[in-house]
């Protein structure tokens, strides 16, 4: 699309174009999408133009020592969260609809019951994810109710597609489901892929929408800085081109 665009753009010099994305590369599409030389012009023909977020602060937490079960790490945190910190809602990241079924269903049988001093009495587990009829994926949008609190377990949807009011704190699992197109086997196939430090930023930021809250990251600060991608792969690199070429 980006490559037609350009094309397009040579035909009409009066066409704006407007590329927007909480985690774009910025300069990359600039010098993508410039079509001066700096023989012909010196004015650039493309533009950053950087909007800042009005959020309030996140503290980040992580582990001391990586975590063998990353879905078992997620449940412990909720509780302890539901524990420990006063009212306000939990966001926890997952890959798969498998896994947050399972941690939904965990985290329902171990907070059934429990006692509490944070001043909310029950826990309601709500999954989120694409394949979830329409009726079920309303509810993670509605309030609880008095002395509850909510825990939207998600995939990376609720990372940017959706945003969910009342979320303090964010339980960040570190990893991301994403299609990737083998050219070895000719096969397409969701892969389990460490998640990137551009993803983890805007997962963070989930928290501090309406309050000052907490993101915790369910890996060590050194897997952030030195194992972990600075962006994701674009989709062109892990894809099969065959049919968007002959299209």
């Amino acid at each position: 699309l980006c490559g037609l665009l350009r094309k397009v753009q040579r035909k009409r010099p009066e066409l704006r174009l407007i590329v927007a994305s909480a985690t774009l590369n910025a300069e990359e599409f600039k010098d993508f999408f410039e079509t001066n030389t700096r023989r012909s012009s010196r004015r650039d023909t493309a533009t950053c133009v950087s909007v800042g977020g009005r959020g309030f602060p996140v503290d980040i937490l992580y582990l001391q020592i990586p975590t063998s079960n990353y879905v078992e790490a997620t449940v412990e945190t909720v509780l302890k969260i539901h524990s420990t910190e006063p009212s306000g809602d939990i966001l926890c990241f997952l890959t798969g609809a498998d896994e947050i079924e399972q941690a939904c269903s965990l985290i329902s049988d171990r907070a059934h019951g429990g006692r509490y001093s944070s001043g909310v009495d029950r826990l309601i587990a709500l999954p989120m994810y694409s394949g979830l009829p329409h009726d079920h994926q309303i509810r993670v949008f509605e309030r609880p109710r008095r002395h509850e609190r909510k825990v939207v377990v998600a995939t990376n949807i609720a990372e940017t597609s959706i945003t969910i009011e009342g979320i303090v704190h964010v339980v960040d699992c570190g990893f991301v489901k994403m299609r990737a197109y083998s050219p070895r086997y000719n096969l397409d196939a969701l892969t389990v892929l460490p998640l990137s430090r551009a993803s983890a930023t805007q997962r963070a930021g989930r928290a501090g929408r309406t309050r000052p809250g907490k993101c915790y990251r369910l890996y060590t600060q050194h897997a952030f800085e030195k194992v972990m991608p600075a962006a994701a792969p674009p989709e062109m690199a892990r894809t099969d081109l065959a049919p968007v070429v002959l299209q």
